[in-house]
């Protein structure tokens, strides 16, 4: 599959997902300087702790979170104080959760478990294991998000819960274009918006289907009612979550270059941004389904 060109090259979408896995086999750090800008939402919101209570649970589930990473919602729900049901971890790249391991079992001791499997392809799970079963911004990652839908729908069972996040085209929208402005300058070619894969459309088309049942609940987290502002102390952030971007990048341009063409292209506008306003604007799009599984 192929995308428009960027400075006369075609990118070729499939090449990137490699290397776009490819980054998650070595470290989690990227998707981590990303998800630091959501700390900057106005007005405050955290979307895992909403996750938690739009899910209603009893106390007593055994809940999967599949494609875990570090584990941010089942660290909410294990933080719980009402919640003492059994929690699975599961992740393609055990160094995602390797940290979270020693915080559940101070904070949950014998309550928390990770388990290596594929999304997609779960051959450790059984059919009908879990009460709860939820990929929390996991599609845009996958080659197949359909496959891995499906893959949740066998492990949860008849009745129980699923709860899909996921992110849209929206999100982050600034940082996306600065990504295709130093491909263009650096001459490499990157991929396009990860959330392109599986947007929030696209989770609302098609999760009724795959779970036989329609969306119970849900939530959108966009604007106009939020946006982040970060502040000229913010800067770190915001340039640690453009450099999270150069593994995504054929090839890989230096660390060198990259700082370069951001402290010369980038920076500039930051600061003029923050100068005349307070604080630098970036967009936010995200989401999340709760549905009964119907199978």
């Amino acid at each position: 599959m192929t995308e428009a060109p960027l400075g006369g090259e075609q990118i070729d979408q499939h090449a990137v997902l490699v290397e776009t896995e490819q980054q998650y086999q070595f470290s989690s750090l990227n998707t981590l300087d990303r998800r630091k800008l959501y700390s900057y939402s106005v007005p405050p919101f955290d979307i895992y702790s909403e996750m938690v209570l739009t899910l209603q649970l009893e106390g007593h589930e055994s809940v999967a979170e599949i494609g875990c990473g570090d584990p941010e919602f089942l660290k909410k729900l294990w933080q719980k104080s009402d919640f003492f049901g059994k929690m699975v971890g599961i992740d393609k790249y055990p160094f995602t959760y390797f940290s979270a391991e020693g915080t559940a079992e101070r904070e949950a001791p014998g309550r928390v478990s990770f388990l290596e499997d594929d999304a997609m392809q779960l051959d450790t799970i059984d059919d009908d294991t879990f009460d709860v079963g939820a990929e929390v911004m996991l599609s845009y990652h996958l080659p197949d998000p359909i496959k891995a839908l499906v893959e949740l729908r066998r492990v949860v069972k008849p009745g129980g819960l699923v709860l899909v996040a996921t992110r849209g085209t929206g999100n982050q929208e600034r940082l996306w274009r600065y990504n295709d402005k130093i491909c263009r300058s650096l001459g490499v070619i990157g991929a396009s918006s990860f959330y392109e894969r599986f947007d929030v459309e696209k989770a609302e088309e098609v999760l009724p289907d795959i779970f036989s049942s329609p969306i119970r609940d849900s939530f959108v987290q966009r604007r106009p009612d939020y946006y982040l502002r970060i502040p000229a102390t913010g800067w770190d952030d915001y340039e640690r979550a453009l450099l999270s971007l150069r593994d995504n990048m054929q090839p890989p341009p230096s660390s060198g270059d990259m700082f370069g063409y951001i402290a010369k292209e980038i920076k500039p506008e930051f600061d003029e941004e923050v100068e005349k306003s307070g604080y630098f604007t970036e967009t936010v799009e995200q989401s999340f389904s709760v549905l009964v599984n119907g199978k």
